[in-house]
Parts: structure tokens; C-alpha cells; sequence
């Protein structure tokens, strides 16, 4: 799906936001503007979805994406987490999420629903995505998880699988991941996948959107 984006980033880049934006881009990316680009990219392609069905549309929607990053974030890391003086700063912060989702799985299989939302920035402005709707609002959505997991044997067991942790900015990430729930057979286990915005804030890293697909 992404071959050809891949093959010439930076022209990819260049011709969904234009040359001036681009140049922003490289100057916020002391390594370039291409990896987070090319990251975005494949997490697009990873949602399968009919509205990024084209190399084309990909390309555009990543390049919002990155260009969303560079308004509202003053400072950047390098596009390679792993390089230069920023090596530290990635690091904890890739700890520090998977100790956040880790923490998450721990309280749901408590039964603690409250305590698993706690993981969420608590704000109007949460958006979750699930089964065709969208809700706004850490309340709403914790309304939403009781209406929907009103027992234990509808929370069940939960496990998540982290495919892929992108540290974009210092305080922005994008995870890409698949959950499992065991349950009864009389209930069913249920399973999905889903992709995290994550900002980091004054109480730590916390899940900004979320947009889960079970099937």
C-alpha cells in the first residue's frame, strides 16, 4: 500500500503540504520531517479503512497529521528516537507509556473501570471512537465502558499487544496495538485493534483519542 510513498518521502511530503510547509517541516525535524511522515503513513495503511485506500490519500491524511504535530508542539525530537542527545527523552517515554497501558490492563481486570479510565486525559475534548460512533468527554466515556462492560463477566480478561509506539514529539505519541478479551463461552471473547494519540501533560502521558474496531 505504501511503496510508493516510501520510495521518494520527501516528494511525497513536499507535494501534499507544499514547498513553504516543507520546509517548516525540515527545520522542526533537525533529521528530517520524512520518518515521522513515513511512520504516520503506516499506521494509516495498518487501519485498512475505505477512507485511506489509495497511496494519494495516505500521503494527505499523514501530512495533516505531521503538520497538526508541528502547530501545536514548540520543540521536536529527531525523526530517529535513537540518535542524538534525545536518546534519554525517547526512552522514558516509551517506558512511561507502556507502564501507563500496562497500569490499564491491571485495573480492568480488577474490575476497576474508574481507575482504567484514569489513563485518559480528563477533558471535554477526549474523543473515542468505537463501532461507528464517536463520543467526546472523559465522562462520557467512562458512561459509555459501564453501559457497555456493566459486569465482570462482560469486562473479562484483557490483554494488549503493543505493535508499534511512535514517539513523534516530546509531548505527542501514536500507538498501534490489538486487544484480546477472554471471557465465558457464553459471553464470547472479543478482540480488535486500536490506534492511542497520546499527549503528555503535567499528570504524565495520557490517551488523548482513542479508535478501537473489535472483529
Amino acid at each position: 500500500m505504501i511503496e510508493s510513498v516510501a520510495e521518494e518521502p520527501g516528494e511525497a511530503l513536499q507535494e501534499a503540504i507544499g514547498s513553504e510547509l516543507y520546509q517548516q517541516a525540515k527545520k522542526s525535524y533537525p533529521n528530517g520531517a520524512e520518518g515521522p511522515f513515513l511512520r504516520i503513513c503506516s499506521t494509516l495503511a495498518h487501519l485498512n479503512c475505505s477512507m485511506v485506500d489509495s497511496d494519494h490519500m495516505i500521503s494527505k491524511m499523514a501530512a495533516i497529521l505531521l503538520l497538526c504535530l508541528l502547530a501545536t508542539s514548540c520543540q521536536k525530537i529527531p525523526a530517529d528516537p535513537d540518535s542524538g542527545h534525545d536518546e534519554g527523552v525517547a526512552t522514558q517515554a516509551l517506558a512511561d507509556i507502556r507502564a501507563l497501558l500496562d497500569a490499564q490492563v491491571v485495573d480492568w481486570n480488577n474490575g476497576d473501570i474508574d481507575s482504567f479510565m484514569s489513563g485518559y486525559v480528563r477533558s471535554d475534548s477526549l474523543r473515542f471512537a468505537s463501532a461507528n460512533a464517536i463520543i467526546y468527554g472523559w465522562q462520557a466515556t467512562l458512561d459509555r465502558y459501564n453501559r457497555t462492560y456493566s459486569s465482570r463477566e462482560l469486562m473479562g480478561h484483557l490483554e494488549f499487544d503493543l505493535i508499534d509506539i511512535d514517539i513523534l514529539a516530546p509531548t505527542r505519541a501514536l500507538v498501534f496495538g490489538r486487544y484480546h478479551l477472554s471471557r465465558s463461552e457464553d459471553v464470547g471473547d472479543s478482540s480488535g485493534l486500536f490506534t492511542l494519540v497520546l499527549n503528555r501533560t503535567s499528570d504524565g502521558w495520557k490517551i488523548a483519542a482513542d479508535h478501537t474496531s473489535s472483529g
